[in-house]
């Protein structure tokens, strides 16, 4: 297929409407997107070693650990611990004061 007819065939499905090319589209909501949450802080989380390029939270950015020397607050690969999957999260004394869990955006 020449470039001219792709061109040709982009112009003819634009012209008749994404709701006539795609009806058992017409009238959806896109899904939602659950966010990480996040357990909140953890009593052996240091300092942020890697900003997450992703996102704009900090929930998946690579921080310094006690334990484990590197983790992030939620999963984000086999790779690296995470404290939302870690047997040994403890949440700080301010976390326990203030409840806990936050959201962190798109969890960067």
């Amino acid at each position: 297929m020449s470039i001219n007819q792709i061109r040709e065939r982009t112009v003819k499905r634009r012209s008749e409407g994404a709701d006539q090319t795609y009806p058992e589209h017409r009238g959806r909501t896109p899904a939602r997107i659950a966010l990480p949450v996040s357990r909140g802080k953890c009593d052996h989380e240091g300092a942020i070693l890697e900003h997450c390029h992703t996102c704009q939270g900090s929930a998946r950015s690579v921080r310094e650990c006690d334990l484990h020397e590197r983790a992030t607050r939620v999963f984000v690969s086999d790779r690296v611990q995470s404290c939302e999957r870690c047997p040994d999260y403890k949440r700080t004394e301010q976390e326990n004061r203030t409840g806990g869990a936050t959201s962190e955006g798109t969890g960067g």
